[in-house]
């Protein structure tokens, strides 16, 4: 049993906007900004100092369930592309996005919101006895340069 004086052991549990906003990657500042509220009003939520609109969980509840789903699009495009290949042979290449901005155009809401995709694919890539790798994205073209193709994967650049 842990002493209550122990400094490891928070004080509080976590709030359910905490967890929520951890399991997604995002950090306050994002849950304030994709909520559209104040960051003082995430802060005192994420603290227990005032209860979370169910809204707000519900907001992140559901922005969870799109980076499960994108993450399950990318294991399943990864594990296609390489059927049949040995898995020792070659390491799926994750690209991950320097900028919201370039999430955004890989049809993610955030740069959080695919990096948290990306952790889950390379979890359930490296179950499959699969070798990942993470390379960063090419940095935005100039305006009125080339676009990312809209066909391309999230998450994969492929």
């Amino acid at each position: 049993m842990i002493p209550e004086s122990d400094p490891a052991m928070p004080r509080n549990p976590p709030t359910p906007l905490a967890l929520l906003a951890r399991l997604c990657g995002m950090t306050l500042l994002e849950v304030s900004e994709l909520t559209d509220t104040s960051h003082n009003a995430v802060r005192s939520w994420a603290c227990g100092r005032r209860e979370t609109p169910y809204s707000t969980l519900l907001q992140l509840a559901e922005q969870h369930r799109r980076i499960q789903e994108i993450a399950a699009r990318t294991i399943a495009a990864q594990l296609e592309r390489l059927d049949g290949t040995p898995a020792d042979a070659t390491a799926l290449r994750l690209r991950l996005a320097t900028s919201d901005h370039q999430a955004q155009a890989l049809g993610y809401p955030n740069l959080a919101a695919q990096r948290a995709v990306l952790a889950h694919a390379a979890a359930a890539l490296v179950l499959k006895n699969r070798s990942v790798a993470v390379a960063f994205q090419e940095p935005d073209p100039p305006a009125g340069g080339a676009q990312i193709p809209e066909t391309q994967d999230p998450g994969t650049g492929t």
